[in-house]
């Protein structure tokens, strides 16, 4: 679907995630965090909250930001996280499939990220909308229509008259939960016929819906990068026997040899990074134990 891969601009969209991260693990209880980790072109606007309902939590939990890239102003990005731990979403990722409510013509989704794909909220941050608005606002409508509401508002409070003429384009980036959620708001998207997206790229998306969701969505007008790490297990899931389908387009690397051999590290977003990138930087005790000697050898020569 669309243009092929480009690793540096794929490794961009993993920077975000990264720095969505980066901002939660700082402070796990904050809704509207100070963004920490950005890349310096990237200026966040909007926070993305949600509930995983991840053993039963019914709380809202922030999961990621809306960007905007100041050399390129009419350039946004979507990006969310996945879950706390590595597995925690399969909590969420059952069995079962139900109509994509966002889009009838969808065909069938995972019941748990549907539902969690139902409470994701965009909320405004203050300073970088109206100057009326004093403190961080939830945003109203479908999650399609909150995004193009940000964005809308954002331009508008940039170029003011002129942001009718401004053409906009939003790049939509996910990791684990992140991606399958970021899959269902793509095809929202495009039945709402809200923003001009132009590109999906995922790491570690699970299968999001059946063949009928999968053909829909190949017929967007969207290029699309589903990123894989061949040892990670998480793309495996939900089994296809319960008539799961990946979406289009995949893009399968392999870290073995590259990063150590267990199910954390094969599914974490630094190692999918390191795919793109030989010079990323593993998370720690993610190395190879033949790297982790080497290093240990450096350190006790120096």
């Amino acid at each position: 679907m669309g243009t092929a891969l480009d690793k540096a601009r794929a490794l961009q969209y993993g920077q975000l995630i990264n720095a969505v991260y980066e901002t939660f693990e700082y402070d796990k209880s904050a809704l509207t965090p100070e963004p920490r980790g950005l890349p310096q072109d990237y200026e966040a606007f909007a926070w993305i909250q949600m509930k995983d309902f991840f053993l039963g939590n019914q709380e809202l939990n922030f999961y990621g930001f809306i960007v905007q890239r100041r050399s390129l102003p009419s350039e946004f990005t979507l990006a969310i996280r996945g879950t706390d731990t590595w597995i925690e979403w399969w909590d969420d990722a059952d069995i079962f499939s139900v109509p994509f409510t966002s889009d009838p013509d969808a065909g069938r989704v995972t019941d748990g990220f549907n539902r969690i794909y139902e409470t994701l909220t965009v909320v405004q941050k203050p300073d970088a909308f109206e100057p009326a608005l004093t403190s961080p606002q939830p945003m109203q409508g479908t999650f399609a229509e909150q995004v193009a509401q940000a964005v809308q508002k954002r331009t508008a409070r940039l170029v003011g008259a002129k942001a009718a003429d401004m053409p906009q384009s939003m790049a939509v980036t996910g990791h684990s939960l992140g991606a399958a959620l970021c899959t269902l708001y793509v095809a929202q998207n495009a039945y709402e016929k809200k923003l001009n997206v132009t590109a999906l790229c995922t790491f570690a998306s699970p299968r999001v819906g059946n063949q009928a969701f999968s053909d829909h969505f190949r017929a967007l007008d969207v290029t699309s990068w589903r990123i894989v790490n061949e040892p990670d297990i998480a793309p495996n899931l939900p089994p296809d026997i319960f008539g799961f389908v990946h979406v289009d387009t995949v893009y399968a690397f392999n870290s073995t040899g590259i990063a150590k051999s267990s199910l954390g590290c094969a599914h974490a977003m630094n190692t999918y990074l390191s795919l793109l990138d030989s010079d990323w930087q593993l998370d720690p005790g993610c190395a190879p134990a033949g790297q982790d000697r080497e290093m240990l050898s450096v350190l006790a020569r120096s």
